[in-house]
């Protein structure tokens, strides 16, 4: 192994990608650093999650876990190759709570990955308020805080990253790059200066814009195919298919349906933005005050936002047959 060498793996979103732009502006990794950034789908090589696929790299000494949920084929894999105190893992989803008394397993739903794994990284050094700004903008958005003051702040964030995706790009880390280095240079622009407040600039504003025109036109799509359901704990939900967009379209469905507790919605998004298909990836939202998301089969991450990837052929019948639904872990609940 390589001494020092260190190693990130994380997850595709903005919280993953955000937790990059920590671990390089804070010295983790080197700027020319290739970390793997992950989809969910890619954590395990069998339908049942038994056999871990995620990868292992004998050139690096110290690895670094965030943002992907911590499970226990994930947990050995990585420590059995790497040994248990050369692995760290940040995570906020709810099965990874229950690894929270490990070694260096730091868990913690009050606070989503970037931010578990900035407060371990910054703990003894000064750190930039812009930055610090930024992954509670981050933590806004990740955790679902709508009624943050920083909740406009992080739609934007997000918009401006799903915008600045290279979508043809052959692995995940160099489709997130553009954005991610944008972000970097950003902040490294303000050093020694006075700005203590995230900003976006001119280009970013008219990404949000565009973004906005967009999230219209696939809110209007996904009001043509969705459907009003029951579930078999009469609890009332809402199921639609659609390629993008998928949170802020779940958000404004619960804001205009106050009597359904969940919007459940089936992905079609293939990589090719002309071809609409159902792949099985399936996301939810719920308020979450009323339903737990990760009560229902097949569903994990947080309360109010969560996912799971199912049989497609399952997933085709969920959407089209009325007396199909995904059922409870626990039929009591």
């Amino acid at each position: 192994m390589k001494e020092n060498k260190n190693s990130l793996i994380s997850h595709v979103d903005l919280d993953g990608v955000s937790v990059v732009i920590v671990a390089k502006l804070l010295g983790l990794l080197e700027m020319e650093d290739h970390p793997t950034l992950l989809d969910y789908s890619q954590l395990y090589v069998d339908e049942e999650e038994t056999i871990s696929a995620v990868p292992t790299n004998e050139n690096y000494s110290k690895v670094y876990y965030a943002d992907l949920g911590i499970s226990e084929p994930i947990y050995s894999s990585l420590t059995e190759f790497y040994g248990k105190e050369n692995v760290f893992f940040f995570d906020h989803h709810q099965q990874s709570l229950l690894f929270g008394d490990k070694e260096n397993v730091y868990a913690d739903e009050n606070k989503c990955g970037t931010k578990i794994f900035y407060d371990y990284l910054k703990s003894g050094k000064r750190v930039p308020t812009i930055l610090d700004n930024f992954v509670n903008i981050v933590d806004a958005y990740d955790r679902w805080l709508l009624d943050s003051p920083l909740r406009e702040q992080s739609e934007n964030l997000n918009r401006v990253l799903y915008r600045m995706v290279k979508w043809n790009a052959k692995n995940n880390y160099l489709k997130a790059r553009p954005f991610i280095d944008y972000q970097i240079k950003k902040f490294l622009s303000q050093t020694g200066t006075k700005a203590r407040e995230f900003f976006f600039t001119d280009y970013e504003k008219y990404q949000i814009q565009l973004a906005i025109e967009k999230e219209e036109r696939e809110y209007q799509y996904a009001l043509e195919n969705v459907k009003k359901r029951e579930d078999s704990q009469g609890r009332e939900f809402l199921i639609f298919h659609g390629s993008s967009k998928i949170s802020y379209i779940c958000n404004r469905m619960l804001k205009e349906n106050p009597h359904s507790q969940y919007v459940v919605a089936v992905n079609t998004f293939t990589g090719n933005p002309r071809v609409r298909e159902i792949t099985g990836r399936i996301s939810f939202r719920s308020r979450e005050d009323e339903f737990d998301c990760t009560h229902l089969k097949g569903v994990e991450g947080h309360i109010a936002a969560a996912g799971g990837m199912l049989n497609p052929q399952f997933v085709h019948d969920l959407y089209n047959k009325d007396d199909y639904e995904l059922g409870y872990k626990n039929e009591t609940i």
